[in-house]
């Protein structure tokens, strides 16, 4: 919830003062603000320690003999001016101006992101009210989604400056500062960029690497990740708005997706995260798991490097690779049952399958607006002709089903795995995404 800091500087100012002389409320605080911000940045609004900032500054007067007299409320409108503007603000035109959210004070804020950004400038009202994913990845750099985006959504045939909008996007994107922040988010958002714009080096890379369709599949991992991270972090997040394994003896070649740059950015977020987790005091019941991922993305780096020059992957690394599906489970299962010692009811989800609203889009007139939701689905299998020590061979895996659509109202999870078909045991689903567009 806002406090408009030009119509309730009063209430925010009271609201802070208070929490900050209680020390060990404020320390509480603090402690969630810290945890939370590691996981999902710093606050995009005004929040208690920039109003106690404010209030230190008039003079060291107390707060109710500033608020008691006419002078006293100017000088307190006037340092709440001073405190800096949100950077993600909607654009809404005069119909809509009564839902315009300008600067304002919120308890823990709602926290900056680099995709909500780049989507609220990508709007305009009446002109191109519906942002989309798509948006994102362009100004992430990717030709194959900015090819995809112009060719399936409007882009700037309403609205010819959307252009130069999106280079001055690109141009801030690749200068590092929107995702330079030190949080899980930003290096998230950092292994999507990996994802999409990865261009494998070596002397043997795959076929399936240098085709359309394998662009089309990095479009449909980092969709299907960002619909994810949206989803881990709709609580905190600002939201754009505008209007409208096998058995030994089955040991058969392997082959791992070489992308070198994203394991090895995982590795330093995973690397990252255990040093935040550590200085956050968090159990190390609950940090020792980092471990595992760490020397599994050191393998899979290690592996891509040899795919891409033909060098031999030897038995041990086809090992792990077998197993790598039950490594996750047991790390999956590892953590359900520590959440689960800790007290928290906690069940073993049925299936991946998520959704999340990424943008509110305003009616206006007669036009109904609506939610942008980003969802993933059943995986896809995926077929690919792969080279491993000297043999050629067709292999299988999973890959992402992701979804963007425009709904009339958000879906939860259960309301969205209903859509497909998922209500008990997930194998007996039946699936009808008619309605959904889903990029493959």
């Amino acid at each position: 919830m806002g406090f408009d800091l030009e119509k309730q500087a009063e209430e925010a100012a009271l609201i802070a003062d208070l929490l900050t002389k209680n020390k060990d409320l404020m320390a509480l605080w603090q402690k969630n603000y810290e945890l939370t911000a590691m996981y999902s940045g710093e606050s995009d609004d005004i929040s208690v320690p920039e109003i106690q900032g404010a209030l230190n500054n008039l003079q060291g007067k107390d707060l109710n003999q500033i608020l008691a007299n006419e002078s006293g409320l100017k000088a307190l409108q006037k340092a709440m001016k001073s405190l800096p503007e949100p950077r993600i603000v909607a654009q809404l035109s005069e119909e809509n101006k009564d839902s315009a959210v300008g600067k304002s004070f919120k308890f823990m804020g709602q926290r900056f992101s680099v995709d909500a950004y780049i989507m609220q400038k990508l709007m305009k009202p009446v002109k191109r009210p519906q942002s989309t994913a798509f948006d994102v990845f362009a100004a992430m750099g990717s030709e194959a989604a900015e090819r995809y985006l112009r060719a399936n959504y409007d882009t700037n045939q309403n609205w010819p400056e959307y252009d130069d909008v999106l280079q001055k996007m690109k141009k801030e994107y690749a200068a590092g500062e929107l995702t330079g922040g030190d949080n899980f988010y930003n290096g998230w958002i950092r292994a999507i960029d990996r994802t999409l714009n990865y261009v494998p080096k070596g002397t043997e890379i795959p076929y399936f690497m240098t085709t359309p369709a394998y662009e089309y599949k990095s479009i449909n991992a980092a969709l299907g990740s960002f619909a994810e991270l949206k989803h881990d972090n709709i609580l905190y997040s600002k939201q754009a708005t505008a209007e409208m394994g096998g058995p030994e003896e089955n040991r058969t070649l392997h082959y791992l997706e070489p992308n070198e740059e994203l394991y090895q950015e995982l590795l330093t977020l995973s690397a990252h995260a255990e040093k935040l987790m550590k200085k956050a005091k968090i159990d190390e019941k609950l940090i020792q798991p980092l471990a595992s991922i760490k020397e599994m993305m050191k393998m899979f780096a290690e592996i891509s490097r040899k795919e891409l020059n033909g060098e031999t992957i030897t038995e041990a690394e086809l090992q792990e690779l077998n197993y790598f599906g039950g490594l996750v489970e047991m790390l999956n299962s590892h953590y359900l049952y520590l959440l689960s010692a800790e007290g928290y009811d906690v069940d073993q989800p049925k299936t991946t399958a998520l959704i999340a609203d990424i943008a509110t889009i305003l009616p206006r007139g007669d036009l109904p607006g609506g939610i942008v939701e980003v969802s993933t689905g059943y995986p896809y299998e995926i077929y690919a002709l792969c080279h491993v020590n000297g043999v050629d061979f067709l292999a299988k895996g999973v890959v992402y089903s992701a979804f963007e659509f425009l709904n009339n109202e958000r879906m939860t999870d259960e309301q969205w795995q209903e859509k497909l078909g998922i209500t008990g045991d997930p194998y007996e689903a039946s699936i009808d995404l008619g309605q959904y567009a889903a990029i493959r």
